[in-house]
């Protein structure tokens, strides 16, 4: 691999030609720093069973992670990361169920760095699980983290996938550059809660339902502060019959700053009574915000229920009259009805999870 990735080349492909080249520029001379197993710090580990190498797997198992990987490789970004960390994989299996989450911390202290890291879970069939998922920056690094999740039969799975920039004052700038990939099997179940933040974040989001009844439900938060953007791009695919999805997106877009949401349902032939559905909706609060959803519906089979809508506006005049009547003033009402609307995407019933996402907030 170069020493250089060329961020300018992939503003030619479809998918990053719509983000404004000002907020990424910054990535084009970062040197590179590999992130290995070691640099994470997880708590809650009891039930996990570590696995080394690849050969550790079970055949079921590199089965599942070399159909994500095939598909991870016509991705740059996820591509680079692959070959940056073919030997540098944190691999675990979760083979018990328990209450309290699993938190994984990735190792936020590099600077002017692109920090690769990958990960690759399994949950063993008949377990559930919750697992929090970390990377907020502290300097001005860039992460491009590679996860990869692999739910076996019955399992059931909440994840939480936080990617923010410090709150520290003066913190320096930061981006995420996330690739998520998930391999679903027969009535297992996943929901999952992603909160996007900072002065760059993207997100690539893709799930196949390959055993039937599957289920599929991701709820994202994009909170841009002034002059930042946040990029959130869904993938689901429906490969057997009687699955469901569910894409909720919520975002609140500041002074000079750009969100974007390309959400796709895909229906395999074949996969019948597919219940899928997506749903955007911003909350633009200055006239230089920039929003763009872009819902795609891509199917091959006559029964099914498929949906999507997209919305942006402003904060509603009348509710905030409503409020300030009540003796609330306008800098708490105005709180007030931004985290209403972003409580419409809060999807996690683990109450440890729960917790962690209503700060978040």
């Amino acid at each position: 691999m170069s020493e250089l990735f060329d961020f300018a080349a992939i503003k030619n492909r479809e998918d990053w030609r719509w983000t404004e080249d000002k907020f990424f520029a910054e990535l084009y001379d970062l040197p590179k720093r590999r992130i290995v197993s070691a640099s994470f710090q997880i708590d809650g580990d009891e039930n996990l069973e570590f696995l080394e190498d690849f050969t550790d797997l079970s055949a079921k198992e590199q089965s599942a992670f070399q159909y994500l990987e095939k598909i991870a490789a016509e991705n740059p970004i996820a591509n680079w990361n692959l070959q940056e960390n073919l030997n540098d994989t944190l691999r675990f299996r979760i083979t018990e169920s328990q209450a309290e989450p699993i938190t994984i911390y990735c190792d936020r202290q590099a600077e002017r760095f692109l920090e690769f890291s990958r990960i690759e879970i399994t949950v063993a069939p008949n377990v559930k699980t919750a697992i929090n998922l970390d990377f907020s920056a502290e300097n001005s690094a860039c992460q491009i983290p590679l996860i990869e999740l692999f739910l076996e039969e019955n399992s059931d799975a909440e994840i939480l996938l936080i990617t923010k920039n410090s709150s520290q004052e003066n913190a320096k700038k930061a981006a995420q550059i996330l690739n998520f990939f998930i391999y679903q099997e027969k009535k297992s179940n996943l929901r999952c809660n992603l909160f996007g933040a900072g002065d760059f974040f993207r997100a690539d989001i893709s799930a196949y339902l390959q055993g039937e009844e599957a289920n599929f439900l991701i709820a994202t938060v994009q909170k841009n502060q002034p002059n930042t953007a946040c990029n959130t791009h869904i993938r689901v695919e429906h490969n057997a019959e009687h699955c469901q999805s569910k894409q909720i997106l919520r975002g609140v877009i500041e002074a000079n700053s750009q969100a974007i949401f390309a959400g796709t349902i895909y229906v395999a032939k074949g996969a019948q009574k597919t219940d899928a559905e997506q749903n955007s909706r911003y909350l633009l609060l200055d006239d230089s915000a920039k929003t763009l959803a872009i819902p795609q519906l891509e199917i091959y089979a006559d029964d099914v229920k498929c949906a999507h809508g997209a919305t942006s506006g402003q904060i509603d005049e009348q509710a905030m009259f409503y409020l300030q009547s009540r003796g609330i003033n306008q800098d708490d009402a105005r709180q007030m009805l931004i985290n209403a609307f972003l409580q419409e995407a809060s999807v996690l019933e683990n109450p440890s999870l729960q917790e962690i996402w209503q700060e978040l907030l």
